[in-house]
């Protein structure tokens, strides 16, 4: 990304809170909420910027708290019926995150740990609990058998979260599902290709089970590889995951340009086998 895509993410999220920071230093607050997200703690592909800004609001709860200032940041999920999800154009992402795992929350539950955030202070006064109540996170709708996830989000293999849930070490590191082999797998396939049909035909399926991954299908026949590629629900947010794991599986540069302006899987597999073959790799 360019400078100016992460100054435009992260600078209402860094200079906004610290300037609401400083200008209240001194006034006597009985609380400082500020709404962060899960990515700021868990990270997410291609989402850097916003990731930095969101974990500086962390941060900054944290230093805030060590001061003896009051000071919360609520890292929320996916949230329902509000914002960005509340559109019938993102149905689809909803019905992703639930079938991730996830817990999308509703307004009323938002506003319930907004109050709890507020009442905190008192709360733990009321019961001598201290600090032991009173912490400066709160990360919610994460789902509780999160680290019995494999292919639904890489957030699942990150050692983080395997507290979240249990995981059976032993078949998961000889799996040959695993992310890692799945790649070379597939480079294995790419290599032994002889022809640039034969090599776009392998691309296509990869991506189309790709596809039948990220949206939860049971039977990759339902995606069509020639059909557009909108018509399978490819926005620009799945564009940008479908991007970062061509790179990732193939090693060639593909743009987000490239995906959303494909007439179908079949015809972005033609473009990136073309670099394949050309040799026109991703930099590192």
């Amino acid at each position: 990304m360019s400078y100016e895509q992460w100054r435009a993410s992260t600078d209402p999220k860094v200079s906004g809170s610290w300037n609401l920071h400083l200008a209240l230093l001194r006034q006597p607050l009985d609380f400082f909420i500020l709404l962060s997200s899960i990515v700021g703690t868990a990270g997410n592909a291609t989402q850097a910027n916003y990731a930095a800004g969101n974990a500086f609001q962390d941060a900054l709860a944290r230093h805030r708290t060590s001061h003896g200032l009051p000071g919360t940041s609520i890292d929320l999920g996916a949230i329902r019926g509000v914002g960005y999800l509340a559109n019938e154009s993102t149905a689809h992402l909803t019905a992703r995150f639930e079938a991730m795992g996830f817990e999308p929350q509703d307004e009323m539950d938002v506003l319930a740990v907004v109050e709890a955030a507020i009442l905190k202070k008192e709360h733990s006064a009321k019961k001598g609990l201290g600090d032991a109540v009173n912490g400066s996170q709160i990360i919610v709708g994460v789902p509780a058998g999160w680290g019995q996830q494999t292919e639904a989000s890489a957030w699942s293999h990150d050692v983080r979260f395997t507290g979240l849930g249990p995981v059976d070490v032993a078949s998961s590191s000889s799996s040959s599902s695993s992310p890692s082999s799945l790649h070379d797998d597939l480079q294995v396939r790419l290599t032994q290709s002889r022809t640039k049909k034969n090599t776009s035909q392998v691309i296509t399926d990869a991506v189309v089970d790709r596809l039948a991954k990220i949206f939860m299908k049971a039977d990759t026949r339902e995606i069509d590889p020639a059909a557009p590629l909108d018509r399978h629900g490819v926005d620009s947010l799945v564009a940008i995951e479908l991007r970062a794991w061509l790179v990732a599986a193939v090693g060639v540069e593909v743009s987000v340009f490239d995906v959303v302006q494909s007439r179908s899987v079949r015809a972005l597999a033609e473009i990136v086998a073309k670099r394949w073959m050309k040799g026109d790799s991703a930099p590192n």
